[in-house]
């Protein structure tokens, strides 16, 4: 994440994009501070340019990074967290029927990776047979 003394208009910076789950980066062109004391940074992708972001977002500052290497760890160290805490939920062969019920499988847009991810992982570890 990038301290924010140290984000200057015009930056490069690389951070992952919500609906497509994509590292990507822009441009920062605005830097506002809200009543919470929350910032909202805003980044304009160059649309022509190879693995930037198109049009123009409001980004929270912990979802910024200098290098496209600092925001893919933290997107997977943040899926790793997700995964973790879904398998906390899956304890015994009973967990693991009703873990599907309360999860999103196979939704398009809704799909939760992580949840399909923690529930293979966990069934697997139960001694069930999954493929892969």
């Amino acid at each position: 994440m990038i301290n924010i003394n140290d984000i200057k208009n015009g930056q490069k910076v690389w951070y992952k994009e919500y609906w497509s789950q994509m590292i990507v980066w822009g441009k920062v062109t605005n830097i506002t501070k809200f009543d919470n004391n929350e910032y909202g940074i805003k980044v304009k992708g160059e649309v022509y340019e190879k693995g930037s972001a198109a049009g123009t977002t409001t980004q929270p500052l912990n979802n910024l990074f200098a290098t496209k290497e600092e925001a893919i760890a933290a997107a997977k160290q943040e899926s790793q967290d997700w995964v973790d805490d879904y398998k906390k939920e899956i304890t015994d062969i009973a967990s693991l029927v009703a873990f599907p019920l309360s999860h999103t499988f196979y939704a398009e847009e809704y799909t939760d990776y992580e949840a399909i991810r923690a529930y293979k992982e966990r069934a697997k570890e139960l001694g069930f047979k999954i493929p892969d």
